[in-house]
């Protein structure tokens, strides 16, 4: 009883995710903010790269996994940030690749502002993997008989305004609306699951001093798709001998995050999340959790002239 009511659970569960927020989450958004926004890219004044990967409602079969990869830098004579960014996500019998190419532009607001104005393009491929499905009948012509492939290009765009103590971006990573119909071996035989719609992310965060040993860095997250419940991540973290960072995140009607990070050696971090589900899922999983490595090549003169908690 209990296995028949996890798949239900689970297979509602999907239906959201495909028909509503379609694109991986991050409970270190904060961190990890050039996979929502291309206009971070080269925002540190430094060549960064990093790792992520988060596996959600650890327990449940199907659950969704993620790996994320990103790279981006400035060239600073130009005021160029360039970058790349690759997603790896599963869900259920759907495995999704989305590469992104991203550029943009800074320019200096005010005396200690910039704005940059970033642009992507980006490529889909998603593999549907009927043969490990598991029907209750043999011969149900509602699974297709062989897996399917699809691509998609996309493009996007987004601003990123900051200071060394505040940050604020929009954007939208892809803009155009493309529906997900998988060409069938068998003519006139279409599978279409869902339409992948716009993603509007929303994201602002400051830096309070509290001591000369603790600073107090709270930010938030909003996200909106069409057809879909309005959502957000609130997150409250302390940052003590800008080398520690505690703290615990709100996501709406979902779950409460814990989160901390360590900068080990000048440039180099190490992050871990977890999440613990609010909802009914609460009974069926161990929770979420994210490992996050970082490490930025920062200039010499950059990192004491004009240090960048962000």
């Amino acid at each position: 009883m209990n296995k028949i009511i996890i798949t239900i659970i689970l297979s509602c569960s999907l239906l959201v995710v495909a028909f509503g927020q379609q694109d991986a989450q991050y409970t270190q958004f904060m961190f990890n903010k050039l996979a929502l926004n291309p206009a971070y890219a080269g925002s540190k004044h430094a060549f960064c790269t990093s790792l992520l990967y988060r596996q959600q409602w650890v327990g449940i079969e199907g659950a969704p996994v993620t790996q994320a990869f990103n790279a981006h830098g400035l060239i600073h004579k130009r005021n160029i940030g360039i970058g790349v960014s690759i997603v790896h996500d599963e869900i259920g019998l759907f495995n999704n690749w989305v590469a992104s190419l991203i550029y943009d532009y800074q320019l200096k607001i005010g005396k200690k502002g910039k704005l940059n104005i970033g642009a992507q393009a980006s490529l889909d491929h998603i593999r549907a993997r009927w043969d490990q499905s598991s029907a209750d009948q043999i011969g149900d012509f509602a699974i297709p008989e062989e897996n399917n492939t699809l691509m998609s290009p996309n493009f996007g765009a987004g601003l990123y305004y900051h200071t060394d103590k505040f940050y604020m971006g929009l954007s939208m990573p892809k803009m155009l609306r493309s529906s997900l119909e998988f060409d069938s071996p068998q003519p006139g035989d279409n599978s279409e699951i869902s339409t992948r719609d716009r993603h509007i992310f929303l994201m602002t965060g400051i830096m309070i001093p509290m001591s000369k040993t603790v600073k107090f860095k709270p930010a938030i997250l909003m996200k909106y798709v069409k057809n879909s419940p309005f959502d957000f991540d609130a997150n409250a973290s302390f940052l003590f001998f800008d080398r520690f960072w505690a703290g615990v995140t709100y996501r709406f009607q979902d779950s409460v995050d814990g989160l901390v990070m360590y900068e080990f050696t000048r440039g180099f971090k190490i992050g871990l999340a977890y999440d613990y589900t609010l909802t009914e899922l609460q009974n069926y999983n161990d929770g979420s959790f994210e490992v996050m490595v970082e490490y930025c090549i920062i200039p010499k003169d950059e990192a004491i002239v004009n240090p960048r908690f962000f």
